[in-house]
């Protein structure tokens, strides 16, 4: 599925996304973190990056949220699709992207072919287990009512939403969205979502197959405190 360049441009002017609150140490040039990638495409070729002195396959795969990859380095992540390029002070990257310095978490919106686009999203820490956040991929302006937690979300916006019986159990949610219509908004979306307390949650709307029709891809993150920082076993040889 083709994705509008005026969604994805508004979501890369849009500020960083932070996942779990900030704390991590970093100076100007130098950072640790974690990063999670979601792909709005199939990638084209193999790409990858540097953490500390080891290349890595950078995995972007099309819906799919990635595992937490530790990345220690500059804060400008450079992307190539030779690991041997890394060793090339001439090579040019085929993306480069400025994460912020204060994130233990960062999602990473990869929404091109070829040369990479990667939007990095940070949402300071207010998005807590139990919490959503939407991103609208679609073409339609969007009202959603999550368990009576009511709130609109245009075409390329996202969007924080929270409740506290969400952050302390395990709940089924009823959703409804609607649609603008001719006569007033329609019904486009009914259902219940299980719901639990431990997952910070993403959800991506994309059109669907048929006119004025939705879809979800729905991952979550899970980060448990005192749990290790991220995964490290993606080494390149």
């Amino acid at each position: 599925m083709n994705i509008p360049l005026s969604l994805t441009s508004k979501l890369a002017a849009s500020a960083c996304l932070l996942l779990i609150q900030a704390s991590s140490i970093a100076t100007a040039t130098e950072i640790r973190t974690n990063i999670l990638t979601f792909g709005l495409t199939s990638p084209s070729t193999t790409y990858y990056y540097k953490s500390g002195d080891k290349v890595y396959e950078f995995p972007v795969g099309m819906y799919g949220l990635s595992s937490p990859l530790v990345y220690r380095g500059d804060s400008d992540l450079i992307i190539h699709d030779d690991p041997d390029d890394f060793d090339d002070p001439m090579a040019t990257p085929v993306a480069t992207v400025s994460l912020p310095t204060d994130c233990s978490r960062i999602l990473l919106i990869a929404s091109g072919t070829g040369a990479a686009t990667l939007a990095p999203h940070k949402i300071a820490a207010e998005l807590e287990a139990g919490d959503y956040v939407f991103f609208n991929f679609s073409s339609l302006n969007l009202s959603v009512n999550l368990d009576g937690q009511v709130f609109g979300i245009s075409s390329g916006g996202k969007q924080l939403v929270a409740k506290s019986t969400w952050r302390e159990s395990i709940l089924d949610l009823p959703i409804q969205i609607h649609r603008p219509g001719p006569s007033g908004p329609v019904i486009t979306y009914s259902s219940l979502w299980g719901h639990r307390n431990i997952r910070k949650n993403m959800v991506f709307i994309f059109d669907g197959t048929s006119p004025n029709s939705i879809k979800f891809v729905r991952p979550y993150d899970v980060h448990m405190d005192g749990e290790a920082e991220g995964v490290d076993d993606t080494v390149t040889p």
